[in-house]
């Protein structure tokens, strides 16, 4: 691995597994892929219709499907999560904070790859979000190896829940007087890559990607 470009470090943690981390060029690139990598977003969602191809990829129950809330549907975490990344890019917008991945600033993975070591995301701007980011990132990335139904609603769950766990720790968008700087560029770019691959996969499942829900 330490031969192949971009990889700046591998190291064994376990029988089977790697923590590899990208170089920063590297990693600026692959966030940039993944943020390229979607469809845009659905004009609104369709329950009668994504609940039962849903439930026929993961074989859930409809009914707890139909139950609109994160807590109850997966389907709805994950609509909620990518409607969610689109309106922090709105939102961004209105504030003037692009989405830039020359300033994400974690531990990069590639598929495969164990989640890395903590490290910060970002310089202040309530920083302390650990290896969320990478976590984050990890998933992302691995996203491509995924394409059994079942296995990749899973996934889309999965990401869903580390991007509310990276949101929380890390937001994306100055609060109040707080000016913007690189931390909420960066952070908006692995918001904005996230989408794109939520969206991605949603599509390839047949089910709506709406921008807001």
């Amino acid at each position: 691995l330490l031969g192949e470009a971009g990889i700046a470090q591998a190291r064994v943690v376990g029988p089977g597994f790697v923590n590899v981390t990208l170089e920063r060029g590297a990693r600026c690139a692959l966030v940039r892929e993944l943020a390229a990598s979607g469809t845009g977003p659905s004009p609104c969602d369709r329950p009668g219709v994504d609940i039962p191809r849903w439930a026929a990829a993961t074989g859930e129950p409809a009914a707890r499907l139909a139950v609109r809330t994160a807590r109850a549907s997966s389907l709805f975490r994950v609509q909620y999560a990518y409607a969610r990344t689109q309106a922090l890019l709105r939102y961004g917008r209105e504030v003037g904070v692009l989405p830039d991945a020359g300033c994400v600033d974690v531990e990069g993975a590639v598929p495969g790859a164990d989640p890395v070591p903590e490290a910060a995301f970002g310089a202040g701007s309530g920083g302390g979000g650990g290896g969320r980011s990478a976590a984050l990132l990890a998933l992302l990335a691995d996203r491509a190896r995924v394409t059994e139904p079942g296995a990749l609603a899973r996934h889309l769950d999965a990401v869903a829940g580390a991007f509310f766990d990276f949101h929380d720790a890390c937001p994306p968008l100055p609060a109040g007087d707080e000016k913007p700087g690189a931390a909420h560029r960066g952070r908006l770019a692995l918001a904005e890559a996230t989408g794109a691959v939520l969206a991605g996969g949603l599509a390839q499942l047949g089910v709506t990607a709406p921008a807001r829900i």
